[in-house]
């Protein structure tokens, strides 16, 4: 949390606020940018599982993939909870 807040602490005034992250789910050209973006990488764990029931609380960031490699109870389930 304190990356995250010092990086948006350090964004200027005008400028635009947006993340900085390594991917996009956007598939249009982006505008070029100079500035620095938010820090989310604090945001990309696994909070909690509960393999009785089959979830997991992921932070904002957290990728599809990040839960099922980390915990075999999740390895069955898919986003939105349908199950492969």
């Amino acid at each position: 949390m304190e990356r995250l807040l010092a990086s948006y602490r350090a964004i200027p005034p005008n400028a635009t606020v947006r993340l900085a992250k390594p991917t996009s789910n956007l598939f249009r050209a982006r505008a070029k940018t100079s500035g620095k973006g938010l820090d989310s990488s604090g945001l990309t764990g696994v909070i909690s599982v509960d393999p009785e029931a089959r979830t997991a609380d992921v932070a904002g960031m957290c990728t599809y993939e990040d839960p099922r490699r980390r915990h075999a109870a999740l390895r069955a389930v898919a986003a939105g909870g349908a199950t492969n």
